[in-house]
């Protein structure tokens, strides 16, 4: 059951923090007045951030197809084994 909520706090918290964020920080950055303003730098972080994206939505999609089929039922102990 933790290993299922991991996941989607990973998904929902990890990927964003690592992918989209800095790419959006970047681009903020890059494009405020008196920085660099080339349209490269543009499309390459909106690219990055897009894939943060995707990877996202992929990740919250597998959390919830493996909570909607999980077991949930505690494991028994049998004596002996």
């Amino acid at each position: 059951m933790l290993a299922l909520i991991l996941m989607g706090m990973e998904a929902l918290g990890c990927i964003p923090l690592a992918i989209i964020f800095p790419a959006i920080f970047h681009w903020k950055v890059c494009t405020a007045p008196g920085g660099p303003q080339e349209g490269r730098i543009f499309t390459l972080d909106l690219a990055i951030a897009i894939f943060g994206m995707m990877a996202m939505v992929i990740a919250v999609i597998t959390a919830v197809m493996k909570w909607v089929t999980a077991d949930f039922s505690a494991a028994k102990c049998v004596p002996g084994n």
